[in-house]
């Protein structure tokens, strides 16, 4: 009995000497396409690898990715044979197969330690938490030796002997702005090849050979590629808003990409670097996008051109740049610089964005973060004031997105600021952040394009919290679904057909089903700003689908709002054999609904409507977009000069000062209002009072007009003689003029628009 005792003993403090034998040799914690597992999923994985000459057994033993618990998942009876390996999936399946071993944790892409324990909780081996990219591998060089670092290439189950560590490339200035030319010295233990036209580097490459001279200052080259197709320029919408070449004196940038080899093959991932070196300053965030210019005019595969995809028969919805899905993703590199910081360096996706406005000559990109890319999502605070900072798309929205309606109007800020101001009123409906940037593309000047989220379900899950694939969200028109399902919404729209809404417990059941409130904010929003590539176009609906959740209408591209002003949205009523409208008619016959209704356009005409509230937002849009306009009108002659982008601008705010009246006039006919509703606004253009305080002044007056009409008239101030001696625009109801430069005395302030005019006398007393 002693004797086996000792035997037992034996037995196991053996086992645990050979463990020493047994080391973590390699391990990848974002795999994309490195290996499958037997579910066909690309898991994480942990390659153990036996040193000894000895078969082990590895029965008892442990894995962990937290040194508090190095117990976390244990091995069961598996053999190593000597100087050979063990895979373990880890998956977080916990599966104890022999034929596949799958641990009960992953391991995080941003590090996380590994640990490897004896049946006692004793630790024989472990590394670090390392950061790594998507299938790259961390490990021993070579197999079970004390050299660790990252991989060039992964070898699951297989040796490490051989193989290279993952060079660094190392730069004499990073990416960014600089006030002149430089020359940029790049170090490595290997040779470094690098190119200048965006294209990844290869072994035909130039060879670094001493400092390179990085100097911005360069002709176009791509931007001069047609976006269009030009045979049919003279032909509209081409003749309007056809591709012209740009001016030449558009700001560049220099971009490069190195890459190091040894022996022919690469030993470090692309390094990808922009540099400014004009001492140029951008009022925007600048975003830098870089990828071979195959991608984007190859015949066959560019996405910018009508290549191989285009049916001259068919010449506004055909080309390469209206295919879709993963095939017509190409990858790039993507820089983003705020404040002329590097702020955002990585590898991504991109397509094509958009609908008609494909074939318009600047297009909209969208960008993808994935896996195959390097990073599945993003952490970066975008939108300041949004509570989340996680992307895994973003789109860079052109400024042709509403060619078709403006009747060659384009603020390049329309769909934008329309969110805004919905934004900030307590409509009952979800919008897209936005803000302005400047794209460069292979370090050619781009124009303004506008940052802001991409709606559909990764947006909704930003936005509630919900899990993106538990979200159904159908066409709005044709009832299918492009996320989840349309089942329970294809039942309700039968319900609607087949059930008369005026009927209390019908509508009462519908309240179940829909979110009345946004429904109704939402037809509110897109009748009163005059959308016309609506209802039978741009609509989703969505809903969580978590029990009791209802459908709520999803707000995005309003680029065909802002028409004429007296335009009547109610008129899609007529069209019965359109969804949208065959449910508002069913629900409007239902007197609560309609009396909601009302009201709520009532409030909002009060609230979110007010002319001078929109005003003031469209004053500071201006004011922002203005400092950037100069070099986008340069890029793509559209808008053509100042003096037209201007004349956009005061089209934009000519409807919002009347598009009330007409509304409250469309509203008071459709629904049999009384003429008192909206007789009364034909005060907004009739005489107007001006009020001037303190007065007198030191020189700093506050001047308020009552009247919205009077919006980007014109302040002047004369003297006694006549002679103007201030002149400004009057952009809100209530502004600010100083004039403290001038001598005591008596002065003159007119307020004039058109054929309206007012003067009164201003003291300035310092």
């Amino acid at each position: 009995m002693v004797r086996l005792f000792f035997l037992s003993i034996l037995f196991i403090l053996t086992k645990y000497v050979v463990a020493q034998d047994v080391v973590i040799n390699e391990f990848m914690s974002s795999n994309s396409e490195t290996i499958d597992d037997e579910d066909g999923d690309s898991s994480d994985w942990v390659e153990l690898y036996n040193t000894s000459s000895l078969a082990i057994n590895l029965d008892g033993f442990f894995l962990s990715d937290d040194a508090s618990e190095p117990t976390r998942w244990s091995f069961p009876s598996v053999i190593i044979p000597a100087n050979n390996f063990v895979l373990v999936f880890a998956s977080g399946k916990n599966r104890l197969d022999l034929n596949e071993l799958h641990t009960n944790f992953k391991i995080s892409t941003s590090g996380e330690p590994l640990i490897l324990a004896n049946p006692a909780g004793v630790i024989v081996d472990q590394i670090a938490a390392i950061a790594m990219d998507t299938d790259r591998s961390y490990g021993r060089l070579n197999d079970g030796s004390e050299s660790l670092g990252r991989l060039f290439s992964a070898t699951p189950n297989a040796t490490n002997n051989g193989q290279s560590f993952l060079s660094n490339v190392q730069f004499s200035h990073e990416a960014g702005f600089y006030p002149e030319p430089f020359q940029l010295t790049i170090s490595s233990e290997n040779a470094v090849y690098y190119t200048l036209d965006g294209s990844e580097p290869t072994t035909a490459s130039k060879l670094v050979n001493g400092s390179i001279m990085i100097d911005a200052e360069r002709g176009n080259n791509i931007s001069n590629i047609p976006t269009t197709y030009l045979p049919y320029a003279d032909q509209w919408p081409n003749e309007e808003f056809g591709f012209k070449e740009p001016a030449s004196d558009q700001d560049n940038a220099a971009v490069l990409r190195a890459r190091s080899y040894h022996n022919g093959e690469p030993t470090s991932e692309v390094y990808t670097r922009t540099f400014f070196t004009s001492n140029v300053q951008y009022s925007y965030p600048v975003f830098s996008l870089t990828t071979d210019s195959l991608s984007l005019f190859d015949y066959d595969t560019g996405l910018f051109i009508p290549g191989q995809n285009f049916d001259p028969e068919n010449p506004n919805w055909t080309g390469n740049y209206f295919e879709s899905g993963i095939n017509w993703e190409r990858n790039c590199h993507i820089e983003l610089f705020e404040y002329g910081n590097l702020e955002v360096s990585d590898n991504v996706g991109f397509r094509i964005a958009g609908n008609g406005t494909r074939a318009m000559p600047q297009k909209s990109v969208r960008l993808y973060w994935r896996n195959e890319y390097g990073n599945s999502s993003i952490t970066y605070p975008f939108f300041k004031h949004r509570d989340y900072s996680k992307y895994k798309r973003l789109t860079l929205r052109s400024s042709f997105t509403y060619w078709y309606w403006s009747g060659g109007k384009n603020t390049l800020f329309q769909d934008d600021i329309l969110h805004q101001v919905i934004a900030e009123s307590d409509a009952d409906l979800e919008t897209q952040s936005s803000r302005p940037s400047i794209l460069f593309i292979n370090g050619e000047y781009w124009g303004i394009q506008n940052m802001r989220e991409t709606h559909g379900n990764h947006f909704l899950s930003n936005l509630y919290g919900f899990d993106r694939d538990s979200i159904d969200i159908i066409d709005g028109d044709y009832l299918t679904a492009e996320e989840g399902s349309a089942e329970d919404f294809e039942s309700l729209y039968e319900f609607i057909r087949t059930n008369d809404l005026s009927q209390t417990i019908n509508y009462e059941y519908l309240k179940s089903k829909i979110d009345v409130r946004n429904y109704i904010d939402y037809f509110i929003v897109q009748t009163y700003f005059g959308n016309r590539d609506w209802p039978r176009n741009n609509v989703k609906i969505w809903k969580s689908q978590r029990s009791n959740a209802k459908w709520r209408w999803l707000l995005f591209d309003l680029d065909g709002c802002v028409p004429e002003d007296d335009y009547n949205s109610f008129a899609f009523r007529s069209d019965s054999t359109e969804t949208q409208a065959f449910i508002f008619n069913q629900l409007i016959k239902n007197e609560t609904f309609k009396q909601d209704f009302i009201n709520r356009y009532i409030y909002h005409f009060e609230t979110t409507f007010s002319p001078s509230k929109i005003a003031s937002v469209l004053n500071d849009f201006r004011n922002t977009y203005a400092q950037e306009m100069y070099g986008h009108i340069g890029r793509w002659n559209n808008p053509q000069n100042m003096e037209d982008w201007e004349s956009s601008c005061e089209v934009f705010l000519d409807f919002v000062i009347k598009r009330p009246c007409h509304m409250k006039e469309k509203l008071a006919s459709e629904f049999n209002l009384e003429d008192s509703f909206w007789k009364d606004c034909d005060q907004a253009y009739a005489d107007f009072e001006i009020d001037v305080y303190p007065n007198p002044s030191n020189g700093t007056f506050t001047i308020r007009v009552d009247k919205p009409i009077m919006l980007s008239g014109t302040l002047s101030v004369t003297n006694i003689h006549g002679q103007i001696i201030y002149s400004d625009k009057l952009n809100t109801l209530s502004q600010t003029i100083d004039l403290s430069h001038l001598k005591n005395g008596v002065y003159f302030l007119n307020a004039t628009k058109n054929e309206l005019s007012k003067t009164t006398k201003v003291v300035v007393l310092q």
